[in-house]
């Protein structure tokens, strides 16, 4: 048995394709799950064993379209958790710089040099 986990956000769609295409070149009889991020391919060297006969059967009663509300809440909830520690994340950044620019900046060489004349000028005497 060979399973391989893919997230869908590293392939085009051709890349994608040929990958899929490869895999059932090699496993014939391979399963193939989807989620909404991820593929999970499942490839025997023998054919799957029938599974019908543990599943009940299922009227034949036709759905419409289906919006998967669970898969919709976790990928909003994941990216207003991505969005709020990215928010921070610059947040930071931001009161970083800000403090690194309030810093004065170190004085030049030829400002050093013009203070030493200056305060020797001071010192010495009229």
């Amino acid at each position: 048995m060979f399973v391989q986990w893919i997230t869908l956000n590293q392939f085009d769609a051709a890349s994608l394709q040929a990958v899929l295409r490869s895999f059932r070149h090699v496993f014939p009889d391979a399963e193939i799950y989807v989620d909404a991020l991820h593929v999970a391919l499942v490839g025997r060297a023998q054919p799957a064993p029938d599974r019908q006969c543990l599943h009940p059967q299922r009227g034949t009663h036709q759905q419409g379209a289906v919006l998967a509300w669970g898969n919709f809440l976790t990928l909003l909830i994941n990216f207003v958790i991505i969005a709020f520690v990215l928010f921070l994340v610059i947040r930071l950044m931001n009161q970083l710089v800000r403090a690194e620019a309030a810093k004065p900046a170190a004085p030049t060489k030829q400002e050093e040099l013009l203070t030493e004349i200056r305060d020797l000028l001071k010192a010495s005497p009229k």
